[in-house]
């Protein structure tokens, strides 16, 4: 028997469990396994109806794909702002990376360890910012030094990313198990974890605020109701809401005041007293719709969106009715989900190994308007006329006509199955 024989890997298919779109929706990107493959759009059309319509189906192709996590599985991509400059983790391992205007993949620095399970990271842009070179183009992006990093047991890690040096470190006084986390804030002064823990509680607690007894960071705020353990969460900073998704199938929104000090003073503008005790929560809507766990929710400005075991995508509004249910992943489990910057797009990775994109267009919700006012008059003029009442029954035939129309609101209009570019994919 060879001695020397060796498995030779050049393709590697598995779930999606990671999604992000960047640079003003020119890439997006997918975690496969310890890989991340970009795809990108082809097309020159900027038009609206084209993108909605599924006319750029076929555009969307593969740039590039490269091993970043070693042997960690990616879990998540926070992108700085719009910028071609994002951070990939997942387990315990984290990297910073950046894509030229062609779609290609570089490292920017080197894989950096942590002593616990990631659950979020975000930048500090309150720190001394680092310039990263674009090659293709030929130019220098500044971006934040120090990352934010939420760990496993409730605990936060300030870390420099070029030189994988940790400033600083802070425990909250609730060590327990995290299944999800969520950091809300954009400097370390600022700084509020969100974490939800196996008691099947949310805790909020402020890296900066007061500490008791070895430095350990007080409780600031406890949400509670769920049954299950915590999976998601998700914070919308313009609307003040916060969502929790659990194991008992059900997703809370919670109206979440954060105090001015807490989010725009420096620590040095803070007094003692000042504590995120002050964060005011109150339980706004539960919603149940999955049949099975929700894995993920991301909270936009009009519409709610939840993914789960059940390989649904859902569509809420903050009514908590379900405005749209898509289908199309096989087997169990939808991973992964992103949404474009103008909100209109819908990104969604499988345990089926495919991504899949939906159009979202207000268009229809304003139709849904319409139909609804027209029934109203309709009623109306049946109510004050006999000699109108042909017109109404008309009127009200008319906008249950355009109420049966309204699933087609979103529909897949893109779906990258991997396992069909097997030779390309690496």
């Amino acid at each position: 028997m060879d001695q020397h024989c060796a498995v030779d890997v050049s393709v590697f298919i598995g779930p999606v469990t990671a999604l992000c779109q960047l640079c003003c929706s020119k890439w997006l990107l997918a975690g496969v396994g310890p890989y991340v493959g970009v795809y990108g759009c082809d097309s020159d059309s900027d038009g609206e109806d084209d993108t909605l319509t599924g006319q750029l189906v076929n555009d969307w192709v593969k740039r590039d794909t490269k091993l970043l996590l070693t042997s960690s599985v990616v879990h998540g991509i926070t992108a700085y702002q719009q910028e071609p400059v994002c951070i990939i983790f997942g387990q315990k391992s984290l990297r910073v990376v950046s894509i030229d205007d062609a779609g290609y993949l570089a490292e920017s620095c080197d894989l950096i360890k942590l002593p616990d399970w990631i659950w979020d990271v975000c930048w500090l842009w309150d720190s001394p910012p680092l310039q990263i070179h674009i090659s293709q183009v030929d130019k220098s992006l500044p971006v934040p030094s120090h990352l934010g990093c939420a760990l496993g047991h409730n605990v936060v890690h300030c870390v420099n990313w070029l030189t994988k040096e940790t400033i600083h470190v802070v425990s909250c006084q609730e060590s327990c198990i995290l299944y999800t986390a969520k950091l809300i804030g954009t400097s370390w002064s600022s700084l509020i974890l969100a974490s939800g823990t196996v008691f099947n509680q949310v805790i909020l607690w402020s890296v900066s605020g007061q500490t008791k007894q070895r430095g350990l960071a007080l409780v600031d705020a406890r949400l509670t109701g769920h049954q299950g353990v915590i999976f998601s969460i998700d914070y919308n900073p313009s609307l003040n809401i916060l969502s929790s998704a659990s194991d008992d199938r059900s997703i809370k929104l919670w109206k979440v005041n954060l105090p001015l000090s807490k989010t725009d003073q420096t620590q040095t503008d803070r007094s003692s007293n000042d504590r995120v005790a002050d964060i005011k929560c109150t339980l706004l809507n539960t919603l149940y719709g999955h049949s099975a766990r929700v894995w993920q929710v991301k909270l936009l400005q009009h519409y709610i969106i939840s993914i789960g075991e059940d390989t649904r995508c859902l569509v809420w509004n903050y009514e908590g009715q379900v405005i749209q249910k898509c289908t199309g992943h096989r087997g169990r489990n939808i991973w992964s989900l992103a949404v474009s910057q103008q909100e209109d797009i819908v990104f969604t990775g499988g345990g089926d190994c495919s991504i899949q994109m939906f159009s979202l267009s207000r268009k229809i919700c304003r139709s849904a308007a319409n139909s609804n006012s027209l029934a109203a008059n309709s009623n109306s003029l049946a109510a004050n006329s006999n000699s109108l009442a042909a017109n109404s029954n008309s009127l009200a035939a008319n906008s249950n006509s355009l109420a049966v129309k309204l699933p087609s609101d979103m529909k897949v209009i893109c779906t990258v199955i991997m396992k069909r570019q097997m030779s390309g994919l690496l």
